[in-house]
């Protein structure tokens, strides 16, 4: 969680950006293919980093 900068929800899909030095700068999470847990629980562990763009 540390890692991660910013993390912009788009309705389906979030998109988490990481701090430097990782290579891949970004990562796509979509929405319905979350297994673990809820989206409000995952939410809950971003709440500070969290942006809704919708």
């Amino acid at each position: 969680m540390i890692d991660v900068k910013k993390v912009r929800d788009y309705g389906n899909f979030y998109y988490l950006t990481f701090y430097f030095p990782y290579k891949d700068g970004y990562f796509v999470c979509q929405k319905d293919l979350l297994v673990e847990g809820t989206l409000e629980e995952f939410e809950k562990l971003f709440e500070d980093k969290l942006e809704r763009m919708v």
